[in-house]
């Protein structure tokens, strides 16, 4: 009990979630809504201006909350984020940080020294009032039903390809962080902890990441990142 669950993928195409998350669920668990994951859309796809209030409100319905694609690691839409895990539920995340469809893990370029996942997932577990189970999983065959175009990037549909879609799922081993946060907080001193019922206009301050927060951000999606390119490398 309060212990969330975190699982990380790799992002396949756009229809990855539900597409994909939603079938790791036996159906008795997957028609409860008290069972399912909480997840992100970025609102640029999910929640513009141009879409019908009714498919935003389908969206929230199906526990989706949107994020801003490049508003940092200090967002507000991160926090009411980080509240469901800290009420002990199950938030997916993709932290390549959009659909990649590659060889291998996606993300920012191999040279980057940031490593190729964002950070965010990163503060969201290490500002987690019990820390959470974290899960790798890795799959492939969403791009033969949503390719990119090589050249533009653009997804297309593909309903009549030749060949049936075929999806395969891997599950990593549980990733564990206590010795970063331990050596972090050694050295710092103990982390701020949001709850459930944080409110982002009273714990601002608390919210903004510093310097050395960053580096352990850092540290935690660099970890994530080792387990899920190996599970990745497997499926595709």
């Amino acid at each position: 009990p309060g212990q969330g669950i975190v699982t990380v993928a790799n992002h396949r195409s756009l229809f990855d979630d539900p597409g994909v998350v939603s079938c790791i669920l036996p159906l008795w668990a997957g028609i409860r809504p008290k069972y399912n994951r909480w997840g992100l859309c970025s609102q640029e796809y999910c929640f513009n201006d141009e879409l019908p209030g009714i498919i935003k409100g389908y969206l929230g319905a199906g526990q989706v909350l949107p994020i801003c694609r490049g508003g940092g690691i200090n967002q507000n839409l991160l926090f009411d984020f980080a509240r469901h895990l800290a009420a002990g539920e199950w938030c997916h995340i993709f932290p390549e940080g959009g659909a990649w469809q590659l060889n291998e893990l996606g993300g920012r370029a191999k040279s980057a020294s940031k490593g190729k996942l964002k950070w965010g997932v990163g503060k969201l577990i290490a500002h987690a009032p019990v820390c959470p189970k974290i899960i790798p999983f890795a799959h492939t065959g969403m791009d033969n039903l949503l390719p990119q175009d090589p050249q533009s990037g653009r997804t297309y549909l593909n309903l009549f390809g030749s060949e049936p879609l075929h999806v395969r799922i891997k599950f990593g081993k549980e990733i564990h962080m206590d010795d970063l946060i331990d050596e972090f907080e050694s050295k710092h001193g103990k982390l701020w902890k949001y709850d459930s019922t944080s409110d982002h206009c009273t714990e601002q301050n608390n919210w903004e990441s510093s310097d050395n927060e960053k580096q352990l951000y850092q540290k935690i999606a660099l970890r994530i990142e080792q387990e899920l390119e190996k599970i990745t490398n497997v499926m595709v």
